[in-house]
């Protein structure tokens, strides 16, 4: 048993505080909040609840606010290194757009650049 730790608790790396999730808990941006850990935004006021891949891909291009996100990096966000089926990264985010629009007539928060990426923000 190591000195100052319960049985049972791994030791704390460099950084990381007993109890604590490393990862940022909440994100704001472009008027969104988005809480990470129970995929729940906050959208003007209302709440939506995400799934898990949609979550991940949100987390992703909230890190990069008004920055083209190679689509590589959100097929590594949300299925890791398989990757997904054919058009499965355009269907995730036409629903994700679809979840963060109020209206359809307000800017759209996600944009698509071509086949290179998506960017996030208006």
């Amino acid at each position: 048993m190591r000195p100052g730790y319960p049985t049972g608790h791994p030791k704390p790396r460099p950084g990381q505080a007993r109890g604590k999730d490393t990862h940022e808990q909440v994100m704001a941006a472009d008027g969104l909040v988005f809480d990470t850990r129970r995929r729940r935004v906050l959208l003007d006021g209302y709440v939506v609840h995400l799934p898990a891949r949609e979550a991940a891909l949100l987390r992703v291009l909230m890190a990069h606010p008004g920055q083209l996100v190679a689509r590589s990096a959100l097929v590594n966000a949300a299925w890791g290194a398989p990757g997904p089926p054919p058009g499965a990264v355009d269907r995730l985010l036409r629903r994700l757009r679809r979840r963060l629009q109020l209206s359809p007539v307000s800017p759209a928060r996600l944009r698509r650049v071509g086949d290179i990426g998506y960017i996030f923000g208006r």
